[in-house]
């Protein structure tokens, strides 16, 4: 019994020795490439707000937003009155393309302060 015991402990032995020498020796090599294709792609949709700020005056500037949904061209008509006014216009924008894409914001500033 004892040498069934001794004779399975030296067996494990050796098998876990050639395990550990089996991880350590081995090496993966990738070989190949990755071609990605799709379209990135956004227009502008409906729904575009403009929100004016005064500086200085009781009159509030505004303004308007003309576009063509399913474009890129917006054309902003702003009312300032006083130097220091502003506009914020906020226009939605449609991923229409076919890859995965994340926009965040873009700003157009044009101080017209002097």
């Amino acid at each position: 019994m004892k040498r069934n015991i001794l004779i399975t402990s030296v067996i494990t032995a050796v098998l876990c020795l050639v395990v550990v020498y089996a991880v350590s020796q081995s090496s993966l090599n990738i070989n190949g490439s990755i071609t990605a294709t799709g379209n990135l792609a956004m227009a502008f949709q409906d729904g575009g707000t403009c929100v004016g700020t005064p500086a200085n005056s009781s009159f509030t500037p505004s303004g308007t937003i003309s576009l063509t949904p399913g474009t890129t061209d917006a054309t902003f008509t702003v009312d300032l009155y006083t130097p220091g006014d502003t506009v914020v216009c906020t226009i939605p924008v449609k991923n229409t393309g076919n890859l995965v894409a994340k926009y965040s914001s873009s700003s157009i500033t044009n101080d017209l302060s002097e």
